[in-house]
Formats: structure tokens, sequence, C-alpha cells
């Protein structure tokens, strides 16, 4: 639970009063248990105020300002707020969808401050490019679908708890999901054929560990689910793995979850496809004598034969 509703910081994105003098700050939502507020100032900036971040660095950019530790006297108070951190968001254009964007990535914070404080620094630095590009949406089409399908993997589980522990923890592992003497890679695709790209290194393995891929084929539609459909769907997990699972998409995108609705997709279809493939029953090229690695293109099988010693089989329960 965050200290302000969704509704509620987008009514104060919304509200465009401001103080005479650039420099105050007014908060229309303001929780001083929390250390937290939201509102404007006299500049025109939009204003983020969190618990204070002495673990990161300041930030200064076209567009953003960031203070991780600093003291705050709103406009109308009579008392400072201490220790405090404060997000400063000069947009250099306005548009159509600027102010449910702050709206959104406000949002993300405020809960990212209240259930995890110490991971807000960190998660502000990560919007960086975001909020230089005037919170515009700029995250690749083949990362927005390759996170559809981890989110449509951990949504779809028997198990969806203990499927999302077990989420990558950094964007460039070798597998998405990992456990003790266990590996899961998820292979997406939104075309017609299950044609997905593979290389040795995920399809030899580790020698003694049980490795499988889910195939997940993600029809595209003009009307569908997204990115942000499957993220709100997993929000009634506890609040731990929520946070998890967001600062996860944000270290992947670049973006909050809420901002990632450019690919919609039919999520019946592409549940009913999820096919878990053992890795011995990936096609693979004959490696020529001196190849170290290869990367090539495979046909996944339709049928799924999950490895019945894998604990993921049974965590997927497909």
């Amino acid at each position: 639970m965050t200290s302000f509703s969704y509704e509620q910081i987008a009514q104060a994105v919304g509200d465009d009063r401001v103080p005479q003098h650039p420099d105050d700050v007014q908060l229309v939502l303001l929780d001083r248990n929390a250390r937290m507020g939201i509102g404007r100032s006299g500049s025109g900036a939009f204003i983020f105020v969190g618990p204070q971040q002495p673990a990161v660095a300041s930030m200064v950019g076209t567009r953003v300002d960031f203070k991780p530790a600093t003291d705050l006297r709103p406009v109308g108070s009579a008392e400072r707020l201490d220790d405090v951190c404060i997000l400063r968001f000069t947009p250099g254009d306005t548009w159509e969808g600027l102010q449910p964007a702050v709206a959104a990535v406000f949002s993300g914070l405020a809960s990212t401050g209240l259930v995890s404080p110490q991971d807000l620094g960190p998660a502000i630095h990560a919007l960086r490019v975001l909020f230089e590009a005037d919170l515009r949406s700029q995250v690749a089409r083949e990362t927005e679908i390759g996170l559809a399908g981890e989110l449509l993997a951990i949504s779809a589980a028997a198990d969806r708890e203990a499927l999302a522990e077990r989420w990558h923890s950094a964007v460039d592992d070798t597998y998405d999901f990992s456990a003790d003497g266990e590996r899961l890679e998820v292979k997406t695709t939104s075309g017609l054929e299950r044609l997905h790209w593979v290389t040795s290194s995920q399809v030899a393995g580790i020698p003694g560990v049980c490795t499988s891929f889910l195939s997940v084929v993600l029809p595209v539609i003009a009307h569908g689910t997204t990115v942000n459909d499957l993220f709100r769907s997993l929000t009634d997990l506890p609040v731990a793995a929520v946070a998890r699972i967001r600062s996860l998409i944000v270290d992947t995108a670049g973006e909050p979850p809420e901002l990632l609705v450019n690919i919609q997709f039919d999520v019946t279809a592409a549940r009913l496809a999820l096919r878990h493939v053992p890795a011995g029953l990936v096609p693979a090229p004959l490696p020529s004598p001196g190849v170290r690695r290869m990367r090539w293109e495979a046909v996944f099988p339709e049928t799924s034969e999950p490895p019945a010693t894998c604990s993921f089989a049974t965590l997927l329960g497909l």
C-alpha cells in the first residue's frame, strides 16, 4: 500500500496551482510520517518528495534535478521536512499523455519509497533517460515483448509467488529464472511460428543442472492486454514481491510498468500456447571443430514435455 492512492496522485499532478516564487514548493499531498509528498514548484516543476537517499549521488539534467538528502519547508507549512530527498521534473514539452505519465511514475516511486525505501534512490536514477525524454516511452519493441513473455509466465504459473522469487536478478543473466540446480529460459515471439533465437550456452546448460525453456507465442492485436496489465494482475502478491517485480521491470526497460502499454496482445491465446520444453528437445546444429559459441533460430516443438524432475515444471503447472 502506498501513502497515496493512484487517483490522489493523478489529481495532485493535475493541480496547476503553483507558488509565486520559483524556488517555493507546494505539496498537494503530504504524509509527514512517511516523509513523502507530491506537488509543484513555483517554476512549474513537478515535485516528488521521499525519504532521504544518502547512498546515491545527486543528479542534475536538463529536465530533472534530484537531491538525495536535504530538507524542505513547503508553502503554507510552519514546520520543515527533514531527512528527505527531492525530485524536480521540469518537462520541456507539454504533450497529451504527460500528466498521466507523471502520475504513473510518481505512483511507482511512492510505492517503492514505502515498501523498500532504500531502493528509491536507485529507482530514480534508473529513470533518468526517461525523464530527459519528457516521459515519452523509449523502450524497444523486442524488450517490451520479452517482458510480456516473462510476466505472462509468472501470472499463469501454478505458484506465482515462488516463480516470481526465482526471476532473474540481473538483466544480462543467461537464464530468466534460476533456482538451486535448475534454470528456466523464457523465449517469446510475436510471430505465427514457434521460432526462437537460442545460444549454445543456454542449450548446453550447466552440468548437473536441470535446464528447460518456456516457449511463448504472443499474438499482437489492436486491443488487448499490455505489460502494465500483467503487472497489475500480480499486485495481489506480497508487497515485497510486487516491489521486486517493479524494480526488475524498471531495470530491464528503463521505464515503470505503467508506461509499458505500446504492445497489446491476446493473453488468453498466449496462455493456451505456453509450452515447457527440456533443453534436450531444442533443435541444435552440430558445431565444427574450433567453434566455441553459436546462436541460431530453432523451431520449438508444439508439444509440452516438461522435465518431471525439475521443480519449474511444478511451479508452472503446464
